[in-house]
């Protein structure tokens, strides 16, 4: 706090526009329900780090940045789909990507100190897997598959609740989070990166979708001209798969990877993220 007073007036003086940043923030762990060192052991892991923005805030910083950068992994479960991030209790049958965990926790945060207005960036997101990436299992087509189904349920989750960005590291990747092979070629989740931002592009998210229990759906809508479009990004929540009945028959429907799926009202939502399209 006492660093950013002294450097946030000179930096706008210097450029107005300049955004300042605090960041970027590991969070390791949840400082309000703090996770077991190993499950069972009753002690409980040391959040005091994940409390240093809360500290900027109590010690008079909040007038003095812009947005606050934080990071995200989550870690891959073994099985096809399957992840979690057990130090914020967040899983793929929980509460999806743990970005989401960590935006709410600073968004609560910053709207307690009276800074509800503040930028959120998300600069280190992935699915990171075994050690160092080298495991046998972290090599294995499932994983890879994961890796892209994980991409586009964070990228979806970040656009939807308003992140400045959200940031893969890296295109190397560590701990088997890359997007390309060791020769350079693209990976399924380089694939379901680009196809992300292809369904998506110039549509503005409008909001989630509660109309059926175990589904999470996205919604985004948007349009150049004369075309309205509006697309539905969905994924089974709680891992089973289940079938719904959308509200009209779509124009399009594509998988994670951008091919196309056979048009019908009634969908059956797996752990798989589908893009649901509708155009007027």
């Amino acid at each position: 706090a006492e660093v950013l007073r002294v450097v946030y007036p000179r930096i706008k003086i210097a450029d107005p526009q300049a955004q300042v940043l605090v960041g970027g923030l590991l969070l390791d762990c949840d400082p309000r329900l703090p996770p077991e060192t190993s499950p069972g052991s009753g002690q409980l892991k040391d959040c005091t780090p994940s409390r240093f923005l809360e500290g900027i805030l109590e010690n008079g910083g909040g007038d003095y940045f812009d947005g606050v950068s934080f990071h995200a992994y989550d870690f891959y479960n073994g099985i096809q789909g399957q992840f979690s991030n057990g130090s914020w209790h967040s899983s793929w049958n929980s509460t999806g990507p743990v970005l989401l965990a960590k935006a709410e926790y600073l968004l609560e945060l910053l709207t307690t100190y009276g800074y509800p207005s503040k930028f959120l960036m998300n600069t280190e997101v992935a699915l990171l897997c075994g050690r160092d990436g080298t495991e046998a299992i972290c090599q294995a087509e499932d994983f890879s598959i994961t890796k892209a189904y994980y991409a586009v349920q964070a990228y979806t989750t970040a656009q939807s609740i308003g992140l400045w960005a959200n940031i893969w590291y890296s295109m190397e990747g560590w701990r088997g989070s890359a997007l390309v092979s060791s020769s350079g070629e693209p990976l399924f989740v380089y694939q379901a990166i680009h196809n992300f931002s292809e369904r998506l592009d110039q549509l503005a998210a409008w909001g989630e979708v509660d109309d059926f229990e175990g589904v999470r759906i996205y919604e985004f809508r948007g349009g150049e001209e004369d075309v309205d479009t509006q697309v539905w990004v969905t994924w089974s929540l709680d891992g089973a798969p289940h079938d719904i009945s959308l509200p009209a028959l779509p124009n399009a429907v594509y998988d994670a990877f951008g091919n196309m799926l056979p048009l019908s009202q009634q969908i059956t939502v797996t752990v798989a993220p589908v893009y649901i399209e509708w155009s007027e």
